[in-house]
């Protein structure tokens, strides 16, 4: 079974598509045209694709690259910083991609490889977790850049 991500991202949010409409300026007609595959993601106005992307967190890249999610993908969010992410399943290997800072993020989760896509969501407890500590680590980096610069001047 496939989803367009918008929708996944809407029902595990629990905001109907009106209501998503509403609030970030977005005709319903567009969304549910991108929904339901009548319209391609890449033929969606810039605009339009950054109101929806920054909604969820994800950058305008992500939406392009997996506008649809399969039983072989999941979403979520990292539990420490709430981070969204997309977990997938391709070529016999698990993937999780997420933006942080303006940066996007791809890593390859090395302990499920043998595991069947089916039994993905108890291992997004261990992934979130992988995430956060990635985004500790990037803001330890950006501080100690930042210390740096501020000793040389």
């Amino acid at each position: 079974m496939k989803k367009c991500i918008i929708e996944l991202e809407l029902e595990r949010r629990g905001i109907t598509k009106y209501a998503f409409c509403k609030k970030y300026g977005i005709p319903y007609t567009t969304l549910e045209n991108i929904i339901l595959g009548k319209t391609k993601m890449e033929d969606v106005r810039a605009g339009t694709l950054l109101k929806i992307a920054g909604s969820f967190g994800y950058s305008i890249e992500t939406l392009l690259k997996h506008p649809v999610i399969t039983m072989d993908q999941m979403t979520g969010n990292s539990e420490k910083y709430q981070i969204p992410y997309l977990l997938e399943f391709r070529d016999g290997e698990y993937r999780v991609h997420f933006q942080y800072a303006g940066k996007e993020y791809t890593r390859d989760i090395l302990y499920i490889r043998n595991e069947e896509p089916k039994y993905l969501e108890p291992y997004q407890v261990f992934i979130s977790m992988d995430i956060d500590k990635i985004v500790e680590e990037a803001d330890l980096d950006a501080s100690i850049q930042e210390i740096l610069s501020d000793a040389s001047e």
